[in-house]
């Protein structure tokens, strides 16, 4: 990859701009950067996702809790002090019980994963093949398969 140094564009600003390709680009990779971040966001209030400062949903807080991770760090330092297996799952059930019971933090979760369970598609190709198990050489060659360069 070649490193030219060029006027950018958008910025005005003389930068090392990286060629990526045969044709030469002169915007400059924060610009792009900036533009993806700005169409991103703005495709995804489009599509209603989203709403907010950068385009999300902020997680919904609930009253203590001061910032959203406040309340991730708090269980993780609970589930450190268990020893046993026992106390650790029925922390995880009422840790999950609560966050179903929540609307606000399901609605959260609902909109940054599409809310919809998608089904994967098969990859495989599948293909009825007859069944040769157990099969004789005479219905080997009544099936067609037989040749002489089998023999």
């Amino acid at each position: 990859m070649r490193i030219e140094t060029k006027l950018c564009i958008k910025c005005g600003e003389i930068k090392d701009i990286p060629q990526r390709h045969k044709h030469s680009t002169n915007i400059c990779k924060d610009c792009q950067n900036e533009a993806s971040r700005r169409y991103q966001k703005e495709e995804a209030i489009r599509e209603g996702r989203r709403v907010g400062l950068m385009g999300r949903l902020p997680y919904p807080l609930e009253g203590k809790w001061s910032y959203p991770s406040q309340k991730f760090n708090s269980i993780r330092k609970n589930l450190d002090k268990f020893i046993k297996r026992e106390d650790w799952i029925k922390q995880m059930k009422s840790n999950l019980e609560e966050t179903f019971n929540n609307k606000e933090v399901m609605d959260w979760i609902n909109a940054h994963n599409g809310g919809d369970n998608k089904v994967k598609t098969q990859r495989h190709i599948q293909k009825d093949f007859p069944n040769t198990k157990n099969m004789t050489w005479d219905e080997w060659e009544a099936g067609g398969w037989g040749d002489e360069v089998d023999s």
